[in-house]
């Protein structure tokens, strides 16, 4: 991987310049879209009826294609037999379509509620990359299949989107306008980070706190919890956030608080000896990156746990977001 390093420029910004310019960076899944979502509905008025049709489609899509990848994984890979009846529906899944007609989502209906499938969603749903979202729209598929459905704004934050290149948003907010940069969190979309490392205010890194037993899409040795500890990492060390400031946003709270009920932080972390608690846990997480960023200048971590489909929990925390850069 290369190295977040190199000389910053040595351009200032004027004092007068109000624009406060925020890094959303992460790696892959962490969260960052939704956020960035969350900001578009609370400060720039929301979606048009033209971007949810856009949505629309890609929540269709999402459907079909998990409940294909579920179903195909039953008879294939991990010898879980459909029933009679889900066979027959599975064989009415189209190979490659967003429509959903009244008989197909009779049949996802049937196959998702399908035991096989069931176990295959909760037992490997994670080694298969089916994402946290997939229950929420399968439980919904009658809504969604409807002719006149939009989608909601909870829709619209469920659906994953992974962000390729650079996306900016300029948005105000108490007399401050705030430039959010989101990039694109895959390895093979870092490269092109280093393109928007001058003049940045803040870094916001986000970190599903979920994905603590999960392993990266596009490598399936690494744990995604030890891969944001080495970004961050490289991301403190970098001359070109020497006077930064460094907010951590622990996404996906709601998820985690069900998953550590059942699967041991010891999973991720051999040599954590505490209990399952939430509050514990988080802060476990949280001090192994206050660390990375202490071992610079002693610098101050300011952390956030996060349920990013939350609008209030979002609004507190850009709140004092809003604050943290007062202090600078």
């Amino acid at each position: 991987r290369k190295s977040m390093g190199g000389k910053p420029s040595s351009a200032k910004k004027s004092p007068n310049n109000k624009e406060v310019k925020l890094l959303l960076l992460g790696a892959s899944d962490a969260g960052k879209t939704t956020i960035t979502k969350q900001i578009k509905m609370m400060y720039k008025g929301g979606f048009t009826l033209g971007d949810r049709n856009r949505f629309k489609d890609l929540i269709r899509e999402c459907i079909l294609r998990n409940i294909s990848t579920l179903a195909t994984m039953c008879r294939s890979q991990f010898n879980y037999p459909l029933s009679v009846e889900s066979e027959i529906y599975y064989q009415l899944l189209p190979d490659d379509n967003n429509t959903i007609t009244p008989k197909i989502a009779q049949a996802i209906i049937q196959l998702w509620g399908d035991e096989a499938i069931q176990k295959v969603y909760h037992n490997h749903g994670h080694e298969i990359h089916i994402g946290d979202n997939v229950a929420y729209f399968l439980d919904h598929t009658d809504r969604i299949a409807e002719e006149t459905y939009v989608p909601s704004e909870e829709d619209i934050l469920r659906l994953r989107i992974r962000t390729t290149g650079i996306g900016e948003m300029l948005f105000t907010m108490d007399d401050t306008t705030y430039n959010l940069v989101d990039l694109g969190g895959r390895r093979a979309e870092r490269r092109k980070w280093i393109h928007c490392f001058e003049n940045v205010s803040a870094i916001c890194f986000c970190v599903a706190l979920s994905e603590y037993n999960l392993k990266l899409f596009e490598d399936d040795q690494t744990n995604r919890l030890h891969e944001s500890l080495t970004l961050f990492g490289e991301l403190c060390r970098s001359s070109w956030f020497s006077s930064s400031t460094f907010i951590l946003f622990l996404t996906k709270r709601d998820i985690f608080e069900e998953k550590i009920k059942h699967v041991p932080l010891s999973v991720c972390f051999p040599e954590y000896q505490g209990g399952s608690s939430v509050e514990e846990t988080t802060t476990f997480i949280q001090n192994k990156f206050q660390d990375l960023l202490f071992a610079t200048n002693n610098r101050t971590l300011y952390s956030h746990t996060m349920c990013s489909i939350d609008r209030n929990n979002v609004q507190a925390v850009f709140d004092s977001v809003k604050d943290s850069l007062l202090e600078r």
